[in-house]
């Protein structure tokens, strides 16, 4: 009933269901499959067709749990969508099934690999803080080597035959001949999609003969930008597409999201599917959290991002007027030729009143990272209070921070503040796999500091992946020479949930701190952020 687990194999293991329901018409299968379809595309899909919202268990989170900053959203789990989404088209001939695969395609999978093909994601977050960053190759090298083998496969996602129906499932310029019932059909494709939305169709076919074109018309142009009950438009558009047939305007049957285009079919026919592009605001279900007061912006099948390259180095504290328009504008130069999306907003600054007009500039997520580690932003706010305020610079934030484990240290001094110990919306540290034991952070300047007070938000992340608990003790030192030597604190080191634990210290010269946490037996612990005065 509910998608659980390892978000890759997920897709991989129902694949192999779909599979199966299809080959022995297991019906307890297929209604499997369905239940847990509708729960992905009510409550766990993500707006680019990601899925897989922990980085713990690399799996799926609750129902509505879909943060943007700490979203997983695998490359591999994108590619693993696809493949389900495509066998459940071949099972049962809904178009609402490539509405998916098209979404996940065009933004959850080449997302994952850079303009020049030669640097990866691993996962795909739809908010960063300019600390996420391509890399050229992984330990666990699963993303590069499944983008690599996935691409060569697209061709075969764009047809689809059953009986004497040929089905047109994506939109690209590409030639191709089909057999249908032992007759060659030879089609093209030429269009400017997803850029444009005239899409021109050349059938060349001889003798002459009948078969039903089914021509596959999007959700996205019927008032649902993807399947399901999570997300839908914030602006009304009642726009349609046009069908021609050899030059005259028709109206084919509708069947399955599929326009049915039945007759003789006499050679060198010219089908012209027109699909209006517009601009539109997307808004999540309000039970997901981290969308609330916010929307996306899509053009056609594209999810659209800020980029803190095109807002003079800043895209986190940028908000808009709910109702702002954006214009779409073709920018041949940038990003290997994208649509770009133009508006007008405003920069929060760092004190959470004062606001700085500013022209916005969204491109397509699949692009962004391609020009430098930067801040981006898929939810756009439309109000203040949702945006975050310009980030300054602290002494945490200027330190270097480290920890007892060979990996972690995200979260410490992004200088984010929680809403509360289970916040898993912004990067967080945890100890992770340590369990009752004694663990560390530490911070590192390149000039000594004078402190006197330390500030500490614990995580509490109970019935998670991996059970986070308050820890039993902590305590702080200071480098001295190459020692390490306790501080003065003239209160008591407080631990508490869904606030910051403050102890002061008689004053400390140091390059170095360190603070020290008891692990709770069978317990491991994190901290959300970790000031210091």
């Amino acid at each position: 009933d509910e998608a659980v687990g390892h978000a890759v194999r997920f897709g991989y293991l129902y694949s192999g269901v779909a599979d199966v329901a299809a080959l022995c018409q297991d019906q307890g299968f297929i209604e499997a499959s369905k239940r847990l379809w509708n729960n992905i595309t009510d409550r766990k899909l993500y707006i680019t067709g990601g899925i897989g919202a922990r980085a713990w268990g690399e799996g799926f989170g609750e129902n509505y749990e879909l943060p943007n900053m700490t979203s997983y959203c695998e490359t591999c789990a994108s590619i693993s969508n696809v493949y389900w989404n495509y066998r459940l088209f071949l099972l049962t001939g809904e178009s609402k099934y490539y509405d998916v695969l098209e979404r996940a395609l065009y933004n959850g999978v080449i997302s994952g690999v850079s303009l020049d093909g030669k640097r990866y994601f691993y996962d795909n977050p739809l908010m960063s803080d300019g600390s996420h960053d391509r890399s050229e190759w992984f330990g666990c090298s699963c993303c590069p080597s499944n983008i690599t083998r996935f691409m060569p496969s697209i061709p075969g996602y764009v047809y689809a035959v059953r009986g004497n129906t040929l089905f047109v499932n994506l939109y690209m310029g590409n030639e191709g001949q089909i057999t249908l019932e032992g007759q060659p059909v030879r089609i093209k494709q030429e269009t400017r999609y997803p850029w444009e939305g005239r899409i021109k169709l050349t059938l060349d076919h001889s003798p002459a003969s009948s078969f039903t074109l089914a021509l596959r018309i999007p959700g996205w142009v019927q008032q649902q930008p993807l399947p399901g009950t999570l997300y839908t438009y914030l602006d009304k558009d009642t726009t349609s597409y046009t069908i021609s047939l050899n030059g005259k305007t028709v109206k084919p049957e509708v069947r399955n999201g599929y326009a049915l285009l039945r007759g003789d079919w006499q050679g060198n026919d010219q089908i012209v599917l027109n699909l209006p592009m517009q601009v539109r605001k997307v808004i999540a279900d309000p039970q997901v959290i981290d969308d609330r007061n916010k929307y996306a912006l899509i053009y056609g099948p594209i999810v659209y991002c800020v980029e803190a390259s095109d807002h003079d180095g800043y895209a986190l504290d940028l908000f808009t007027e709910e109702d702002t328009p954006f214009s779409p504008e073709f920018k041949p130069d940038l990003l290997h030729g994208v649509m770009t999306l133009k508006g007008q907003g405003y920069h929060l600054l760092s004190d959470g009143h004062t606001t700085l007009p500013t022209s916005v500039t969204a491109i397509p997520y699949y692009a962004w990272d391609n020009r430098g580690a930067n801040e981006m932003n898929v939810w756009i706010p439309y109000t203040r209070e949702a945006s975050i305020p310009r980030r300054t610079e602290t002494l945490a934030s200027q330190a270097q921070a480290s920890v007892s484990i060979p990996y972690g240290g995200y979260g410490l001094n992004d200088r984010f503040e929680p809403r509360n110990s289970a916040d898993k919306s912004m990067q967080f540290h945890n100890w992770w796999q340590c369990f009752g034991t004694e663990e560390w952070a530490q911070y590192e300047w390149d000039q000594p500091m004078t402190l006197t007070e330390a500030s500490v938000y614990w995580l509490e992340l109970g019935h998670y992946d991996i059970d986070f608990q308050l820890p039993v003790s902590w305590r702080l030192e200071y480098k001295a020479g190459e020692k390490w030597l306790p501080v003065k604190n003239t209160d008591p080191y407080e631990i508490a949930k869904d606030k910051y634990c403050t102890v002061h210290f008689q004053p400390v010269r140091t390059k170095a701190l360190r603070l020290t946490a008891q692990l709770q037996e069978g317990k491991s612990a994190g901290i959300l952020e970790w000031k210091v005065r």
